[in-house]
């Protein structure tokens, strides 16, 4: 191998790593809880990928989308997670080019799987929510149902996290009978969520529907007990505490282990198998409801576009190009793209808790299989305020970080 060879290789290498340390550097920080620090980490490389429009722009657009909306930079992360979305409505699959066949998937623009998608739009929607755009919002919402039915029939869109707050969008924009829908439809995809149980028991009151609204409370006591069913009789349906609890990360995507040409997702343990929540020292704790287990929802392996029979084709143009003297050194690149999303949370609880107006404390305790508390996983916030015929809304990372509106 002559010198020029080495010390251009050398160069990209160094590249490579000059880009790739403070992505990683960058996902460590937020994971030990210090968004903050996460952002400036990765803003120098951030900036020139998404400038350049670098084939992973939309990963660093992910995940400084997630640092900052744990930061509460509510306009910044809307803009991130905008810009993210664009490239999925510039994709034709019918139009796949000559050129793409000889490339690998790995070194084309990563787009993302079809969740991965889906719940960037939901990011998005947060983003808006949390600033106050409940329009745009619900649009958003929209959109991850929409992309995750179009990109993937095995799932229905009835995600139940998206559809609860989907429904709470509508909601406060006085669409109540479509609220209604995404509650229901939040329920059809998680059976205990008493979240939105309590919401439609709220709506079904001023409707009179009174049978439905006796089988409503029964469902609602059965979950939550007695003096929760109580809490909810106060003539204002909006004040309280709503909590999102995004558990964890996404499993890990690697490639097969027999051809190593295709995409195949890795769980990851962790400890938690529930969680639940106090409102100040003396106050029962209440279960916070599972509402999304990202595992389960990851159907296709190979990303979007039936990334999985282009890989498959790629190999058998590669193995009959590779029996071809010459022509065999051009053969495509099959090697599978093990790009992934991995500051995306793996499960999402929430729990809706009607309070008087006041300042509490928030404390969050994770539990194992056996119901035993696992203290490392606690979490907690002082100072969180619930005004007058509002609703504040807390979003807690398992790792630390929590923003309130």
């Amino acid at each position: 191998m002559n010198r020029f060879l080495v010390a251009s290789l050398l160069t990209l290498s160094l590249v490579y790593v000059g880009c790739a340390a403070p992505y990683v550097q960058a996902q460590r920080e937020f994971f030990k809880g210090n968004p903050q620090k996460a952002e400036e980490t990765l803003n120098p490389v951030y900036e020139k990928e998404v400038a350049k429009d670098n084939k992973d722009k939309n990963l660093f657009l992910w995940d400084m989308g997630v640092y900052r909306f744990f930061q509460g930079d509510f306009v910044n992360s809307t803009d991130d997670f905008h810009k993210s979305v664009t490239d999925v409505e510039e994709i034709d699959d019918a139009g796949e080019t000559v050129g793409k066949m000889f490339t690998s998937a790995s070194s084309q623009k990563y787009v993302g799987d079809p969740v991965e998608i889906s719940l960037a739009y939901f990011y998005l929607g947060l983003s808006y929510y949390m600033n106050g755009n409940y329009q745009n919002s619900a649009i958003a919402f929209r959109r991850s149902i929409e992309e995750d039915l179009s990109k993937d029939e095995s799932r229905h869109g009835d995600l139940a996290v998206v559809n609860f707050f989907l429904g709470e969008c509508l909601k406060k924009l006085g669409r109540k009978t479509e609220a209604v829908v995404g509650y229901k439809r939040a329920i059809e995809f998680s059976e205990l969520f008493l979240p939105a149980y309590a919401a439609l028991y709220k709506l079904n009151a001023s409707a009179g529907d009174i049978l439905e609204q006796k089988m409503l409370g029964d469902k609602i006591v059965e979950l939550g007990g007695d003096e929760y069913f109580a809490s909810l009789q106060s003539d204002n349906d909006e004040q309280g505490m709503l909590v999102l609890l995004m558990v964890g990360k996404a499993s890990k995507v690697k490639a097969d282990a027999f051809l190593g040409s295709f995409r195949v997702r890795q769980e990851l343990n962790y400890k938690p198998h529930g969680y639940s929540m106090a409102i100040n020292a003396n106050t029962s704790s209440n279960k916070l409801f599972l509402a999304d287990n990202l595992h389960d929802d990851f159907k296709d392996q190979g990303g979007i576009g039936d990334e999985a029979k282009k890989q498959a084709t790629r190999a058998v143009v590669a193995k009959g190009m590779s029996m071809i003297p010459i022509i065999g050194l051009f053969a495509p690149k099959t090697s599978a793209d093990i790009r992934y999303w991995p500051t995306l949370a793996s499960k999402y609880y929430i729990a809706y808790l009607p309070l008087d107006a006041g300042t509490y404390s928030v404390s969050i305790s994770a539990f194992d299989k056996k119901g035993n508390r696992i203290p490392e996983y606690d979490l907690s916030a002082d100072d969180v305020v619930v005004t007058e015929a509002k609703k504040t809304t807390m979003i807690v990372s398992s790792y630390g970080s929590i923003i309130t509106r």
